[in-house]
């Protein structure tokens, strides 16, 4: 009778270890998943932070530079031509970009000639007052007997007075910019360096063959001025498969980084744009700028540094500093020091736990 009895409860204790086991499993089940929780939101809290800061940084940087206007100018839908994809989306994304770092931009869509020559017009009263001046165009463009030519949207070129009466000439691009002395920084971004959209000229004209070449020419610029091709002369570029060609697209990538001088920034935009085309496409430049030319300065050094800790960082150092020690005491002394935390669910089953394998664990006996 005793043996049965002894046996019941050794199966009674087994059952009730059995229970105690799982019920510590599923608290520290619980536990772990409350702290991944709340690690992920403690992240999440500092990243913010840190995005916050940096806004502020940038914003700082750029209320220091001097006077900057742009012409961004994307013609996609073509009349007499295969229309574009991509230089409607280009230029509007590029006028967003540059206006987020301090550039006063004058936006042309779809222009045609004389919407472009009103916008040059305008481009150069708003150069008077400026220290950097933007040329950004989207497009076709061709290059006949070493002059490059900027195609509007209703242009048909049929005989070759078409050219100088219906395109825009760079050169007058040019004339507008390197007015203002070699202290103003000229920047000049053509992604126009697609294949002849006029095949038919290259035969007409009375017989004779006109010297229209693939892709774009490079260009004599003054001091003080820098352009940027989408791809190197004579080649032709790719539209892109997505929402923007890849020249764009590595603009707008590399633009916004903070303290990333302008040749610099050329050079991480070739090398997008070559990773991006397997190679086909080689962004170019020519440059004659006198000094350093930043989208966004350098932010300051106290700027950059680690922010000082405010309520949440304070909390969050607190808590990993009683995770480190683990103890009953430590977790309450967090519970009364921040009774709102983010952290009180999780030390509340901290606790629970400690207390419940404390009272699982045999007392030892100490012989005198």
């Amino acid at each position: 009778m005793q043996r049965l009895v002894d046996a019941d409860k050794k199966r009674l204790a087994d059952e009730q270890r059995q229970r105690a086991d799982e019920e510590q499993r599923r608290r520290l089940a619980e536990a772990e998943k409350l702290r991944q929780e709340a690690e992920r939101r403690r992240k999440e809290i500092l990243a913010q932070e840190e995005q916050r800061k940096k806004e502020a940084a940038i914003k700082t940087a750029l209320a220091t530079v001097s006077k900057r206007v742009a012409l961004v100018i994307g013609n996609s839908s073509y009349r007499n031509l295969k229309p574009l994809p991509n230089p409607r989306n280009d230029a509007q994304e590029i006028a967003r970009t540059l206006e987020s770092v301090a550039f006063d931009v004058d936006l042309v869509l779809d222009g045609d000639r004389a919407e472009m020559d009103k916008a040059l017009i305008r481009f150069g009263d708003r150069l008077e007052k400026a220290k950097v001046g933007l040329f950004y165009y989207a497009g076709h463009g061709i290059q006949m007997s070493g002059i490059n030519h900027l195609v509007p949207v209703e242009a048909m070129l049929t005989k070759e007075r078409d050219v100088y009466n219906q395109l825009i000439d760079m050169s007058r691009v040019l004339q507008q910019m390197e007015g203002g002395g070699a202290d103003r920084v000229n920047l000049i971004f053509l992604d126009a360096c697609r294949d002849n959209p006029f095949p038919a000229l290259m035969t007409a004209n009375g017989g004779r063959s006109l010297t229209i070449s693939r892709g774009l020419a490079p260009i004599n610029v003054g001091t003080g001025t820098l352009i940027s091709y989408a791809t190197r002369e004579g080649m032709a570029e790719a539209d892109g498969l997505g929402f923007h060609s890849p020249y764009t697209t590595a603009l707008l990538e590399h633009i916004p980084q903070p303290g990333v001088e302008i040749t610099t920034m050329l050079r991480k935009v070739r090398t997008t744009v070559v990773q991006m085309t397997n190679e086909q496409q080689v962004p170019w430049d020519y440059n004659s700028l006198l000094g350093e030319f930043y989208f966004i300065p350098p932010l300051a050094a106290a700027a950059t540094a680690p922010p000082p800790d405010n309520a949440l960082t304070v909390e969050f150092h607190f808590w990993d500093s009683v995770e480190r020690y683990g103890t009953i005491p430590d977790y309450e002394t967090y519970m009364r020091r921040f009774p709102n935390g983010y952290f009180v669910d999780l030390a509340h089953t901290r606790i629970e736990g400690l207390r419940a394998k404390a009272a699982a664990t045999p007392a030892v006996e100490v012989r005198q």
